[in-house]
């Protein structure tokens, strides 16, 4: 135990204030890195959370525009649908017409 408490007595007497400045200067630096490092991080962050934004957004206008779409669809399918009824309506109106007047045999 004398060896370790003699070599502990040693770097003790070694410290100096030109290590402890060489030491604050690194530890200074590396704060200002890591300060320098999460600004770029967040940088980033907002450059991403608004391209997200953007695209949500138009991602929102693409199914509003979707939605639309598809009504108008609904709607003249039913036109069509009306249309072809009434056609086929006038087809049996007709053939029955026909058919008392004796031209369809």
């Amino acid at each position: 135990m004398p060896n370790n408490d003699q070599s502990l007595e040693e770097r003790r007497k070694h410290i100096t204030l030109s290590t402890i400045d060489k030491k604050l200067a690194v530890l200074c630096e590396r704060l200002s890195n890591g300060s320098k490092l999460q600004t770029s991080i967040n940088k980033k962050l907002d450059t991403y959370v608004d391209h997200t934004n953007v695209r949500l957004r138009t991602i929102e206008n693409l199914l509003e525009i979707t939605m639309e779409k598809q009504k108008d669809n609904k709607e003249e399918i039913g036109r069509l649908r009306n249309r072809s009824n009434a056609s086929d309506l006038l087809l049996a109106v007709g053939t029955i017409v026909s058919g008392f007047l004796g031209i369809n045999k």
